[in-house]
């Protein structure tokens, strides 16, 4: 009888792995605890070509002047000489909204894109920034800060040094074709920028932040702009400050932390904490973007 029942049972388990094996063997190949390769694409949409994660740099630029130079105010030639020396490595200047389109999948980016952004919305960016865009077939994101706009409404004596652009000049600046406007607050570039006051709690943080943007916004879009981008004052944010940007509708928001961002389809957090390489005076083009491994 025992003899009988081991039979009967081996023959069973033999029946049973025949049966099973074409499930098992497909696996067979992962051991414990491995891990598989992470997902870096989304499925392709049609029409989209379907792509990997990017890196791109994102340059910070303020004032551009032919007056006396500062740590952070570079002459017109110094911009056309960055954008040549640019151009000469293969690169080619997008919008930062390009590159929002393209983590949301809408869009691809040239093998090498790189970013030139502007702070603050200087006077001299529509008579020395914008020609030299023009002539050099590259774009622009500049960043303004809606009461120093407002605060230029009726000046006859303009400084290219100390002056902002005026609303008409916006509207100028939106129509050049060469440029796309963001939002660097209305009236929150001091003192702690646009992170939140001490003890404030999110919403009634988010309900301040809300307020002042949507101010900055609706000059910006009456001078003809579509702002898609939040730039922090003086780089400061934390948590808050990038959850209420990113509540509030903007597809990226730029910091003042250095480095090389990388961007995939799909992966939307790392567009809320874009790095950006200051420029400053006195660099020749070529240390200055070698000395970053931008090139």
């Amino acid at each position: 009888m025992d003899n009988r029942f081991s039979k009967w049972l081996s023959a069973f388990v033999a029946v049973f792995i025949l049966l099973t094996l074409p499930f098992v063997v497909p696996f067979s190949g992962i051991s414990a605890g491995a891990e598989t390769a992470p997902i870096t694409t989304l499925p392709a949409r049609e029409g989209i070509a379907v792509a990997t994660a990017v890196k791109v740099p994102v340059i910070m630029y303020h004032s551009v002047s032919r007056g006396s130079p500062g740590k952070y105010v570079i002459p017109p030639e110094t911009l056309e000489e960055d954008i040549i020396y640019l151009k000469n490595a293969g690169y080619e200047t997008v919008f930062v909204s390009d590159i929002v389109d393209y983590v949301l999948g809408k869009s691809a980016l040239p093998e090498k894109s790189i970013a030139l952004t502007f702070d603050d919305g200087h006077y001299n960016f529509l008579s020395q920034v914008v020609p030299i865009l023009k002539e050099r077939e590259a774009r622009a994101t500049v960043s303004v800060v809606g009461s120093f706009t407002d605060k230029e409404k009726g000046q006859t004596r303009r400084s290219s040094y100390f002056s902002y652009l005026s609303p008409e000049e916006l509207a100028a600046v939106a129509l050049s074709g060469t440029v796309e406007i963001g939002n660097h607050s209305y009236a929150l570039h001091s003192g702690l920028g646009a992170k939140p006051l001490w003890g404030e709690g999110y919403e009634r943080y988010k309900a301040r932040f809300t307020r002042d943007t949507e101010k900055c916004d609706a000059l910006i879009r009456e001078c003809g702009g579509k702002p898609r981008v939040y730039t922090c004052p003086f780089g400061c944010y934390d948590g808050f400050t990038a959850r209420a940007v990113r509540e509030y509708g903007y597809g990226a928001m730029l910091t003042c932390e250095e480095g090389i961002n990388e961007f995939s389809p799909g992966v939307a957090d790392t567009l809320y904490k874009i790095k950006r390489f200051n420029r400053p005076y006195g660099e020749k083009s070529d240390k200055y973007f070698k000395n970053r491994g931008i090139v």
